[in-house]
This record gives C-alpha cells, sequence and structure tokens, in this order.
C-alpha cells in the first residue's frame, strides 16, 4: 500500500513537473518562433523598399547578431513571365522545383507564407509592372528552432531526472510518519488480539464444561457461569479500553499511575483458568 502511494505521488509531481516544463518551452519556442518571422518579414520589407535602389537590401543584419537573413524577388508580369530576378548572393540549384514553388506563390491567394518544402518564405506585391514575390531563406529559422527543440529536451531530460531522484527522497520522507502509524495500529490489533483471544478461549472452555452436565442445576454450576461472567466483562473493559485508545492519540497522553495487587492480578489470572 505504502509503495503504491509513493509511485503515485511521485507520478504526480513528474507530471507536475513535465507540465511545467512543457509551458515554459512553449512559451520560449513561441516567442523564438514569432521573433524569428518578424525578423524574415522586416528582412523582405527592407528589400521591397530597396528594389527600385541602385543597391538592394539583400538581407537583414542586427547590431546584435552574426547571422543574416538572404532574401531576393523574383518580378512577374501580367502574362505570367518572369521579368526580373534579383538575388546576386542567391544561387538556385534546381530550377524546374522553384519555379514549381514561384507558380504556387504567384497563383496563392496569400499575400504571404511558406513555400511547399517549406525552405523559404516568401511575400507578393502587386506593382504597376506586376507582382513583386520576395523571398526569404528560412535556414536560420529553421536551425534555430532545432537548436531550441534539442536544448528543451536536453535541459529537460536533465531536470526530470533530478526531480525524480528529489521526489522519491521527499516521498519516503513524507510516508515515513505514515509508514510508522500503520505500524502502531497492526501492533495495536495484534495486541488486542491477543488479548481477547484469553477471554475467548475461557467462555469457550467453561461453556463446554456446563454443556456437559446438562443434568446439573445453575446453583451447581454457579462457578462456571461466573466465570464467564467474569470473562465477558474483562472483554467489556478491553472493548472500552480499545476504543478509548482509538479515539485517542497515545503519543499525547501521560500513562497513568496506580497502585496494584500483584496478588490479586495473579489470581485473577489464573482462577479462571481452573477449567
Amino acid at each position: 500500500m505504502l509503495k503504491k502511494m509513493q509511485k503515485k505521488f511521485i507520478a504526480i509531481l513528474m507530471c507536475l513537473m513535465t507540465l511545467i516544463l512543457a509551458i515554459a518551452f512553449t512559451a520560449t519556442y513561441t516567442n523564438t518562433k514569432y521573433q524569428l518571422i518578424e525578423d524574415s518579414k522586416e528582412a523582405m520589407r527592407s528589400n521591397f523598399a530597396g528594389k527600385t535602389s541602385s543597391s538592394p537590401v539583400y538581407g537583414l543584419e542586427d547590431e546584435n547578431k552574426s547571422t543574416v537573413i538572404f532574401t531576393f524577388y523574383v518580378i512577374i508580369n501580367d502574362s505570367g513571365k518572369i521579368t526580373k530576378f534579383q538575388g546576386d548572393n542567391v544561387k538556385i540549384i534546381d530550377e524546374e522545383a522553384f519555379l514549381k514553388h514561384l507558380t504556387a506563390c504567384y497563383n496563392s491567394t496569400y499575400d504571404e507564407g511558406i513555400t511547399m518544402n517549406g525552405d523559404l518564405r516568401y511575400m507578393k506585391q502587386t506593382i504597376p509592372s506586376g507582382t513583386v514575390i520576395m523571398f526569404a531563406d528560412r535556414t536560420m529559422e529553421k536551425a534555430t528552432l532545432a537548436s531550441l527543440l534539442k536544448t528543451f529536451l536536453m535541459v529537460s531530460a536533465g531536470c526530470l531526472c533530478v526531480f525524480f531522484v528529489i521526489s522519491y527522497i521527499l516521498s519516503k520522507w513524507l510516508l515515513e510518519p505514515i509508514k510508522n502509524a500503520m505500524q502502531q495500529q497492526m501492533l495495536f490489533i495484534a495486541d488486542a488480539s491477543h488479548e481477547l483471544k484469553t477471554p475467548i478461549t475461557i467462555i469457550s472452555a467453561n461453556t463446554d464444561i456446563i454443556l456437559s452436565h446438562p443434568d446439573e442445576t445453575v446453583d451447581s454450576q454457579k462457578k462456571w457461569l461466573g466465570y464467564i461472567k467474569d470473562e465477558a466483562n474483562r472483554m467489556t473493559d478491553l472493548v472500552t479500553s480499545m476504543i478509548f485508545l482509538a479515539r485517542n492519540d497515545s503519543g499525547s497522553k501521560k500513562d497513568i499511575k496506580t497502585v496494584v495487587s500483584l496478588s490479586d492480578v495473579v489470581w485473577n489470572s489464573v482462577l479462571p483458568l481452573e477449567s
């Protein structure tokens, strides 16, 4: 029973800790992802603003960051033909796949989103000469999120292991009073059973004697009946004492001392066993 309680206690604490870590990670992950998306959009907006200048902006570089978000854009006329591709530091390896993604972005009803393969973020805008579609590389974004997830898993595993050990020690400390109380209860039941067994045995023995002499008068067997009565009274006293002990904390009560006659104690204990 105690083992089951301990396992349940540890399981509850571990679930709570896991929930707290999950909430913290979700908040951190969501905030980081939102910030990375905003950085990509800001890079594309900057490129939109400078696409007509003599030195267009190809990326966004923060003063406190060493990474650059590479961007490039494509201008498509009203006939669906590519009229301009601006991206000096961008090389298209698979033109067929890129044209497929470009067409999907051009035909999309959304002005911004992510390409089908998830490698690029796009933003499109209508201009007098057609439609300009701006792209931003998501390599840094995906790498950052993957690194964050890996870090979270490692930190969470370490925290949960440490917290499991702490929970195990804490559960043993908290359940120790319950364990002691259960041991005292079992000892009390064993002692009570032993104390009740003797009067029951005596009553049974005296009853057998009376039943073995059915023709005798009650007066002639009053000694055995007296023993039965005495043991019944003794059982009553035992039950009363048990109820008293059950209702009171024995550890907070002082022992009650009184003068007794040892001879009377021995005589009263031996005489009922005459049968």
